[in-house]
């Protein structure tokens, strides 16, 4: 019993030491007394951190939705400035190839005391809408326009020339304003030396279209810079399509265009009389070629002298005609 009694008693004392030394405190007093003993400025920032860094976070979430709000307003006014802008250059790039179709509705002659003034403006508006190396197929050259606008009216005695369609196509840094158009043209004696005299001789192929009017299609391609300039130009006329309407022999279409002096870009005229240069030549023959436009000459001049022979061969188609219709 005594033992027990040692035992039991020793405990007890054991329990109220413990109890006493280390006292229970409550967990809201934790904080509070631990903070206050934190005498060193950097732990008091680090104790009180979360409250801080949870406030900063607040304000920086703020400021950046602020800024987002600031960067779509801007975003929408540049935009904004861009599409006017596009539309702007837009119609301005259009508004050059109508105004083009309008410029040289009944063709063009170089200036002389009657119609200087309408030339002249021709001229102006062509040399401020168009790049000085203007490129036209393989050949460069702004006044090669002009040259070919003047066969164009006198050859063909050229007018009513309009646009029908139009089309607005960007490919990379260059603007392509794509159009299709018409002009109305009359067969001449003219047109046929100037653009088909290799059926001279055929005098039953020329009485079939002389004194023809009619209409051809055309699509005509410029080609504009950064700046709204035309530095590249492409047309290509119908004249297959024109004189199908009339001829309606498949060899006599074939016979009239295999030899016509219809070049790239439908250009007319002799190949090598194209002029690239700086000032429109004053008379369309060359030095070096006079020997060779006076045996021309003086060919179609002998040509009634010609025996019946040759005449029969040039009426007839030859085997590359056929070939052409059928390709």
């Amino acid at each position: 019993m005594k033992l027990n009694d040692e035992i039991e008693y020793a405990y007890d004392q054991s329990n109220l030491k413990n109890n006493e030394l280390i006292p229970v405190r409550k967990s809201s007093q934790t904080h509070k007394t631990r903070t206050r003993k934190l005498k060193d400025p950097n732990r008091r920032h680090f104790a009180t951190k979360p409250v801080i860094t949870d406030k900063w976070l607040q304000l920086d979430i703020n400021d950046l939705r602020q800024d987002l709000r600031e960067l779509y307003i801007m975003k929408q006014v540049l935009h904004t400035n861009l599409l006017s802008q596009h539309i702007r250059f837009q119609n301005s790039v259009t508004g050059i190839a109508q105004t083009y179709y309008e410029v040289f509705r009944n063709g063009y002659i170089a200036a002389d005391h009657e119609t200087r003034h309408d030339s002249s403006d021709i001229s102006s508006y062509i040399h401020s809408v168009m790049d000085p190396h203007l490129q036209a197929g393989s050949l460069e050259g702004i006044n090669l326009m002009f040259t070919q606008w003047e066969s164009y009216t006198k050859l063909l005695s050229f007018s009513n020339f309009r646009l029908v369609s139009l089309d607005f196509i960007v490919i990379e840094n260059t603007i392509l304003v794509k159009t299709l158009g018409e002009f109305r043209f009359i067969v001449s004696r003219d047109t046929i030396l100037g653009i088909f005299p290799h059926i001279i001789r055929n005098e039953a192929l020329v009485q079939q279209i002389i004194g023809l009017q009619l209409t051809c299609n055309c699509t005509i391609d410029f080609h504009f810079d950064q700046f709204g300039r035309v530095m590249r130009y492409g047309e290509e006329a119908d004249f297959m399509g024109a004189f199908q309407s009339a001829l309606r022999n498949p060899l006599h279409l074939a016979l009239l265009m295999e030899g016509a002096l219809i070049h790239e870009e439908s250009m007319l005229g002799e190949f090598d009389t194209l002029t690239v240069n700086e000032e429109p030549p004053e008379t369309t023959e060359k030095p070096e070629n006079v020997e060779t436009q006076k045996a021309s000459k003086a060919s179609a001049s002998d040509s009634e002298d010609l025996d019946d022979s040759n005449c029969s061969q040039s009426c007839h188609p030859r085997r590359n005609d056929v070939a052409f219709i059928l390709s």
